[in-house]
């Protein structure tokens, strides 16, 4: 079920225009709005992320609190937060996909990245699915955007590109997080596009696609509730999903780790996380107990079932990702 890549069509970024140079200071930025004011930069790459163009600097200018990402023949919207007065040094980005039927501001609610963002210094961005219920392609999950097969793993390139142009990223640290629907398309990123990538996680969302070699072992971590009743954490025959365990038993292979017991790193209320031993990348699954179609530490509609406060995802995500835990 891997996507042939296509060609990324052009890129549009609304708000101010860009005025780049080869060299010359930044300045500090001044606070207009909740989203990030910045400037754009390439970092220089590491040998095993692809780290664009070579690095350039770029004049101070607001970054826009909404992208138009021109794609495939459509205007794609991303919303994006940080904090006001970013650092003259490039810092990470997380994007942040949603679930099926959610929208980018839902999102935004349910995972409270943003107020994270500001905390702790990176932008985050919230783009758009497909259609009228907005869906991505994350293989066997869902809606118009896995029957027609839309390119969202291009769609994501095309993403990391728009928001370069409008903030002051570090290209080694960008990292595709999701819920849901958005869950199954981080694992599918993790496949397809790791050359970009620095790390994933996924809340509620399991391995949609068959095939999976990724150009090289990237830090994974995963987060379910075990009575999610949307994705079940043991798997779903009738819908085509595997188990939670399923999924990272094929990671732990793909990562050539060793078949040692995991290790437990976190135990609190009802959530416990794990992490895989001697892995040639760091592999990671958090579990809570009762906890349903839900992100942990965040809110969501009591139809979706328990949410957990003894687990915050978001937070656990950025650890994950810094090596902190």
């Amino acid at each position: 079920m891997r996507l042939i890549g296509r060609l990324i069509a052009p890129l549009l970024v609304s708000s101010l225009a860009m005025h780049c140079q080869s060299d010359g200071g930044m300045q500090n930025p001044d606070e207009t709005s909740d989203a990030a004011l910045g400037e754009g930069v390439d970092a220089e790459p590491s040998g095993t992320i692809d780290a664009g163009e070579p690095a350039v600097r770029c004049t101070e200018h607001a970054l826009p609190r909404e992208l138009d990402v021109a794609f495939d023949g459509e205007i794609r919207e991303v919303l994006l937060a940080g904090k006001a007065d970013l650092p003259s040094a490039p810092i990470p980005l997380i994007i942040n996909f949603h679930g099926f039927t959610d929208s980018p501001s839902d999102q935004e609610g349910y995972s409270k990245m943003s107020e994270h963002a500001v905390a702790n210094g990176y932008v985050v961005a919230y783009p758009r699915g497909t259609g009228l219920a907005p869906s991505w392609n994350g293989g066997a999950c869902c809606g118009i955007a896995s029957t027609t097969n839309i390119d969202d793993v291009a769609f994501t390139s095309a993403i990391i590109d728009a928001v370069a142009e409008s903030a002051c990223i570090d290209r080694e640290k960008v990292y595709a997080v999701g819920y849901s629907n958005g869950g199954f398309l981080a694992h599918r990123l993790a496949c397809e596009l790791s050359d970009k990538l620095a790390g994933v996680a996924s809340v509620a969302g399991v391995m949609g696609i068959d095939d999976c070699t990724p150009s090289r072992a990237i830090p994974l971590l995963q987060l379910h509730g075990s009575s999610d009743i949307t994705v079940p954490y043991g798997g779903s025959l009738l819908l085509g999903y595997p188990s939670v365990d399923q999924t990272m038993e094929d990671w732990a292979e793909r990562h050539a780790c060793p078949g040692q017991e995991p290790e437990e790193f976190f135990n609190q209320g009802d959530s416990t996380c794990i992490r895989y031993q001697g892995c040639a990348a760091p592999l990671a699954r958090c579990r809570v107990s009762g906890g349903g179609h839900t992100w942990p530490g965040g809110t969501a509609p009591i139809i979706r079932g328990s949410v957990s406060s003894d687990l915050d995802a978001t937070d656990m995500m950025w650890q994950f990702f810094q090596g902190t835990l």
